[in-house]
């Protein structure tokens, strides 16, 4: 038994590897947060990678929903 955050552990529950024990039991929510040096301003890459980051850990986060 471990506790780690959804989106962590998504591609395994999708798989069957893992297996929620307590689906009515949720821990304390996490923040992500994405930091840059404002000086240099938000490049492209930047603006990019932090577009994928929202994407990929909102998918995540809403697994049971599929």
């Amino acid at each position: 038994m471990l506790l780690r955050l959804l989106w962590d552990v998504t591609p395994y529950l999708y798989s069957g590897s893992l297996r929620q024990l307590l689906p009515d039991w949720h821990g304390a929510l996490a923040d992500i947060w994405a930091l840059y040096p404002p000086r240099l301003g938000l490049s492209a890459k930047v603006r990019c990678f932090v577009d994928f980051l929202v994407v990929y850990f909102d998918a995540a986060a809403n697994w049971q929903q599929a």
